[in-house]
């Protein structure tokens, strides 16, 4: 399994000049940065492309950023989520983080607290995959025929 793009970062929001600034700053950091305006775009951007990040607004029209971070959790593991949002409220944070968000931003936000949590973000989910790899069960039926000629060879060598 190949490590997909850690480049590749998916800026949705439905405030032009938030989706803009965003996707400026992490160009500038070598990041491939595609937009989006609200959940359903963003959802036909991941279904085209492997995004290794989704930076999403939580309050927009249609498709919510919360509703948009359950359907990306499971539709698409790996990918990082990291949320943004005009409003400071405990409860949304924890329950973004419960579903799996790797981060939560309170705008207005600073350029240094996005570049960090993105740094964040990629760096969690590029340990996560090779963990997965790591972890994915092996088969050994085949060594179990090797075992039973090995044990045969060696009872025969010592008789």
């Amino acid at each position: 399994m190949n490590q997909p793009d850690t480049t590749a970062i998916l800026v949705v929001d439905d405030e032009l000049s938030v989706t803009r600034v965003v996707s400026r700053w992490l160009s500038a950091q070598g990041y491939e940065c595609e937009r989006a305006a609200d959940g359903q775009e963003a959802l036909e951007a991941l279904r085209r492309r492997e995004f290794a990040l989704l930076l999403t607004d939580i309050m927009m029209p249609g498709i919510s950023g919360m509703e948009l971070l359950e359907q990306a959790k499971e539709q698409f593991p790996r990918t990082a989520v990291i949320m943004l949002t005009a409003v400071e409220d405990r409860d949304t944070a924890t329950r973004a983080v419960e579903l799996g968000a790797y981060g939560y931003i309170i705008k207005p936000f600073e350029q240094n607290e996005v570049l960090i949590n993105v740094t964040n973000a990629l760096k969690r989910r590029s340990l996560e995959i090779l963990r997965d790899q790591y972890e994915e069960p092996v088969s050994y039926t085949h060594l179990r025929a090797h075992e039973t000629s090995l044990h045969l060879v060696c009872r025969l060598l010592l008789e």
